[in-house]
């Protein structure tokens, strides 16, 4: 369900400093995804939630994923 789904991508916000670089890449991976996803507003949530998460990202993982994550972004119809 979309709900479902965009209340998880919200919900990784408040999760994110407890995580470790394992989890958080599996997280990396799954909003990777989410960026593609038929819903409008489950891809710009995964945006934000992205943007608001990378300080507990690594210095190499926090430059490939942006940099992927929000050319994408800028080319959603919807933003």
């Amino acid at each position: 369900s979309a709900q479902l789904r965009e209340a998880t991508v919200k919900s990784i916000v408040p999760l994110a400093p407890h995580l470790d670089m394992r989890a958080l890449g599996h997280v990396l991976r799954a909003f990777a995804t989410l960026q593609r996803d038929d819903e409008a507003a489950i891809r710009t949530n995964t945006t934000i939630c992205l943007g608001k998460i990378t300080q507990y990202l690594d210095e190499p993982s926090r430059q490939r994923v942006l940099i992927a994550a929000f050319c994408r972004a800028l080319l959603d119809p919807f933003a």
